[in-house]
């Protein structure tokens, strides 16, 4: 029994999402806002449009819509995010960086600082194509990004957002870590819990035994507060004065030849 059916414009529809008012639907062609009766209530690219856009996903958020995409850019193809208002009109349009048609994104969901998308991406991780989750401020400036996977092709394809006391992100996608007895690489399905934000650690120093003398050997001490889920994993001690860096961890000894200013 159908209420009603129907079609849009242009190949397979991508992803359907229920509002207050009707529905959402993304294809390849554009977005769709239908009321409850599939009326069309607009359309992006407007039908005279020739700009070539391939809508994945979208999402409402309050009366706003927000769309994970891909638009053109020299010679390839970049994955894009882009806001709308309820009447349609684009608010603002973002592209990130890739250098090949292979990155993209996915899906797309709101969190308290904005947005996250995933998707998979090969200018950056363990080889390959990797998982890609980007996030984003509410007018679509990058605030971090992650990869995920190994050194043969991994995607992502879906996320959600988990609330509360331990707010998270599920990411699921394919990985692909090893060979069949033929030598293929096998595609495994993968899900992995991680943090929903990710900040640099914050670092207080402080030295020992005051005043500083030269040719005295001087006790560095730092206070370290990583951002959770992250750890410190070293510390690299560099004095400014010509001598070699130091890994270690959060105290160092040092001694400084002659006086002086040094950063």
């Amino acid at each position: 029994y159908y209420a009603w059916k129907d079609a849009v414009t242009g190949e397979g529809v991508t992803d359907v999402k229920v509002t207050g008012s009707g529905y959402l639907v993304t294809n390849d062609d554009g977005i769709w806002s239908l009321d409850s009766s599939r009326n069309l209530a607009w359309e992006y690219p407007t039908a005279a449009s020739t700009v070539p856009r391939k809508y994945k996903a979208v999402i409402q958020d309050g009366t706003d819509i927000v769309a994970v995409t891909s638009m053109e850019s020299g010679d390839v193809t970049v994955p894009a995010i882009a806001k709308f208002d309820s009447s349609g009109a684009r608010l603002w349009e973002r592209s990130y960086e890739c250098n090949t048609d292979e990155c993209e994104l996915n899906k797309i969901v709101k969190t308290d600082a904005g947005y996250v998308a995933v998707g998979s991406t090969n200018l950056k991780g363990y080889g390959g194509l990797d998982i890609w989750v980007l996030a984003v401020d509410p007018d679509g400036h990058k605030i971090w990004d992650r990869t995920l996977g190994g050194e043969n092709d991994d995607t992502g394809s879906d996320l959600v957002h988990v609330t509360g006391a331990d707010p998270s992100l599920v990411v699921a996608g394919t990985v692909s870590f090893d060979t069949n007895s033929d030598g293929q690489v096998e595609p495994h399905a993968w899900v992995v819990k991680m943090a929903d934000s990710f900040c640099p650690p914050e670092v207080d120093f402080d030295w020992g035994p005051k005043p500083v003398m030269v040719e005295s050997e001087i006790t560095f001490i730092s206070d370290m507060r990583p951002c959770y889920p992250r750890t410190v994993a070293y510390m690299r001690w560099d004095y400014g004065d010509g001598s070699e860096p130091v890994i270690g961890f959060d105290t160092d000894n040092h001694t400084f030849s002659s006086p002086g200013t040094y950063d």
